[in-house]
């Protein structure tokens, strides 16, 4: 078996994430102080992509709101979190669900067999059919708040990313991984639509996801760290990105999530993701439509 639930965990496992909840500390304080005020009003919050809790203040939040439901598909990883800030696992409502639904459909064994078999048109039809299928995320609650923490870069692609360089050659690579982000993006945008029908109307919706990735000594990296807080320059800076080179999977899942809500904030921030790698992270704040 190659599950979703499965990698997570064996990724999760694979690094040191009381090390990420310091280092991280000052990057999610700073988005916790631009969206904590927007929760004020809120009853009950979902928490989607909760994971080790490492970028989402979870304490400030629970101060603020009394029912909170958090959302992995590894909800070990949340437990261990909540350990962290010293939280009772018990006071929040853990969820442990695949938001794709993939590992329903035993997705990634059929992938691993086409993949065996180099049998690139049975991939190509067995992703058409994945993406005209109908699959509904019942939640059985509909919330008054949402916070979508940084989930589009790490849905499925890491891991089929890791299957190719196991069972292709270095220059059948792109020739598998094309197809595959002709659905990716398709399988963002119903993740969106699915996550967003458990919440009510008028809700609130948090979501944030890193959009660029920089080694720290590129000059690019450089040119945005001096300007992050400049509205205005990142905006015409993703735009005109966006215009040269297309969407990535972080860009295509924000920009998706945008045409189902009322925008009402919008604010870049650096990711410290580790010594060399900064990640340029957008979060936009609004209400369901």
């Amino acid at each position: 078996m190659f599950t979703i639930k499965e990698y997570n965990k064996e990724l999760n496992n694979s690094y040191d994430f009381s090390k990420n909840y310091i280092n991280w500390k000052e990057y999610r304080k700073l988005l916790c102080n631009n969206y904590i005020s927007y929760l004020e009003k809120s009853d009950n919050c979902l928490i989607v992509g909760a994971g080790y809790l490492n970028d989402v203040c979870i304490d400030v939040i629970a101060k603020n709101i009394k029912k909170i439901s958090l959302l992995d598909i590894d909800t070990t990883a949340i437990k261990k979190g909540l350990k962290n800030y010293e939280l009772d696992s018990e006071k929040f409502n853990i969820i442990e669900k695949d938001i794709t639904s993939f590992d329903m459909d035993d997705f990634f064994n059929q992938v691993i067999y086409m993949l065996q078999v180099k049998d690139i048109n049975g991939l190509k039809r067995y992703f058409d059919i994945v993406k005209s299928r109908s699959i509904k995320l019942d939640l059985n609650e509909k919330f008054d708040s949402i916070i979508i923490s940084s989930i589009y870069t790490q849905i499925l692609l890491m891991q089929y990313i890791a299957l190719l360089n196991e069972l292709v050659k270095k220059e059948e690579f792109e020739t598998y991984l094309e197809p595959f982000m002709l659905l990716i993006g398709s399988v963002i945008s119903t993740v969106n639509v699915n996550l967003l029908d458990n919440v009510q109307t008028g809700g609130l919706v948090i979501c944030f996801s890193d959009i660029f990735e920089f080694d720290v000594d590129d000059e690019q990296y450089k040119l945005i760290k001096g300007n992050i807080s400049n509205s205005d320059f990142m905006e015409e800076y993703y735009n005109n990105y966006i215009t040269q080179y297309g969407h990535g999977l972080g860009s295509h899942g924000i920009s998706d999530i945008s045409t189902h809500i009322n925008i009402e904030d919008s604010s870049w921030y650096i990711w410290p993701f580790d010594e060399k790698r900064k990640l340029i992270v957008n979060m936009i704040i609004g209400v369901k439509k």
